[in-house]
């Protein structure tokens, strides 16, 4: 849903954000949200969780300063 918007990053030029409501879905382990790179903002965790999510999942290319 957030696209990031930083010199560093060009991803507002190939993405749109297309999903409007973060989703849950069922596995064996329980219902997980995934959210990725910029949806690390609380907002985005706690609609997951209102949703029933019980695990988040949050795959990022974070940069680390050296």
């Amino acid at each position: 849903m957030h696209i990031p918007d930083d010199p560093l990053y060009y991803e507002k030029f190939y993405f749109t954000p297309e999903i409007l409501v973060f989703q849950t879905h069922q596995t064996k382990y329980g219902q997980v949200g995934t959210l990725i790179c910029w949806d690390v903002f609380p907002e985005a965790a706690r609609l997951t969780a209102l949703g029933g999510a019980q695990f988040l999942f949050y795959p990022t290319a974070n940069r680390l300063a050296a």
